[in-house]
């Protein structure tokens, strides 16, 4: 299955800034996190958005969490005393 939101606002296709990269990084990752869901397109009228990657770069085809591995934290080295 595919989620597919729609909202009344576009996305600015001269670039995102970090914080809009961010929010659709944790709708997408949210999303994809589930068993069911293999992909999410954004939508303005039915119709398909340019939605920012991690690096910057704008898409309309379906996002998945591999688009934002970059942003992914990473856990810190375990230390023992």
């Amino acid at each position: 299955m595919r989620a597919t939101l729609g909202g009344q606002q576009e996305t600015a296709n001269h670039g995102a800034r970090n914080d809009e990269v961010l929010a659709y990084a944790q709708l997408v990752c949210t999303l994809t996190g589930r068993a069911d869901v293999t992909g999410v397109t954004f939508t303005h009228n039915g119709q398909p958005i340019g939605v920012p990657r991690a690096d910057g770069s704008l898409t309309q085809g379906p996002l998945t969490a591999a688009d934002y591995t970059t942003l992914l934290a990473t856990a810190p080295p375990t230390t023992h005393s």
